[in-house]
């Protein structure tokens, strides 16, 4: 899933050299384990890393900071059962711990058991109510099974908590978009649009909400903003094109988006055609003349982007972390 947010920790211990006169104790063994274990993550080794918790836990049990970077290692490797069963012992000892609530929340999930996940992130948010990311993922969940209405309160929770948060601000416009409301779409788009740290992806997707709504001039200017970042961004150029050609009727400047857009590159003859038949009748056949390379080429049609919140990819690839 694309843009889980918790701060995964894997904990270290900072242990004194022994001395060569002193046999070391199991607990010290094991923790010299647990640090080789970290060391080994960090070098991408989860196999070795894995084996090292696994010594350092069968040594000294009690360690919780071992079972927990266990457990996330079973995350990156994507066994996610096997990382439930560490995390919840972990919380039969420690019921209110947020960060082992939020880590299974992300391991369930991963995993697609949704609604154990958010029981996870629903007690991790009363027990942690100021926590931006807890309302966001639960959004998250709330968007991936469809419940819109419940995704544009948490997404909104989480953009009052943290006004400025490029997240935040884009899936409450997102689910907004869905939910058909025009004013709290263009509400959170607005602010979106404000950040520096926006991304050009998200701004065509805006351009795309705002063509739903029919606010031409605003999705135009949201096409014109990714060219002023990226002006070789051949699929911004050819939307551009569309909602001059369409809707604005701004012939000139449509073609000449069109014309830079094909020889940008732009190759979704799909779309191209779709165009073509959406245009007045007097401009179907210089658009046709102006698009008739796309089908010359040995390219395969651009695939629509995926949304933001399925889980290829924030589930794909399992949150960094930090010593």
């Amino acid at each position: 899933m694309r843009y889980w947010r918790v701060g995964l920790l894997l904990f270290t211990f900072s242990v004194a050299l022994l001395s060569c006169r002193t046999a070391p104790d199991r607990r010290d063994i094991a923790i010299e384990y647990h640090n080789i274990a970290h060391a080994y993550f960090e070098l991408g080794r989860h196999d070795d890393s894995a084996r090292f918790y696994a010594r350092a836990i069968e040594l000294d049990p009690s360690l919780a900071r071992t079972s927990y970077n266990l457990a996330r290692i079973r995350i990156e490797q994507r066994r996610y059962a096997e990382a439930d069963e560490i995390l919840s012992t972990i919380l039969a000892g420690d019921p209110e711990n947020v960060l082992v609530l939020k880590t299974r929340g992300y391991s369930r999930f991963a995993s697609a058991r949704f609604d154990d996940a958010l029981a996870d992130l629903t007690l991790a948010a009363e027990l942690s109510p100021f926590d931006a990311d807890i309302q966001h993922n639960i959004g998250l969940i709330e968007k991936n099974v469809e419940r819109y209405e419940r995704a544009f309160s948490a997404f909104s929770r989480a953009r009052k908590l943290a006004p400025n948060d490029a997240d935040a601000l884009f899936f409450t416009a997102e689910t907004a978009a869905i939910l058909d409301d025009s004013s709290a779409f263009d509400d959170s788009a607005e602010a979106y649009m404000a950040l520096t740290n926006r991304s050009d992806t998200r701004i065509k997707q805006i351009g795309e909400r705002y063509e739903q709504f029919e606010m031409f001039d605003r999705a135009l200017a949201a096409y014109e903003t990714v060219l002023e970042r990226a002006g070789a961004d051949a699929d911004a150029r050819f939307r551009a094109a569309r909602v001059l050609l369409i809707a604005i009727e701004d012939e000139e400047r449509g073609f000449e988006y069109l014309t830079r857009a094909i020889a940008d590159g732009f190759a979704d003859i799909r779309e191209a055609e779709a165009l073509a038949n959406g245009v007045p009748e007097r401009l179907v056949d210089r658009v046709q003349a102006v698009i008739a390379p796309l089908s010359e080429r040995d390219v395969p049609e651009s695939e629509a982007p995926a949304s933001e919140s399925q889980p290829d990819s924030r589930a794909e690839t399992a949150p960094s972390s930090v010593e």
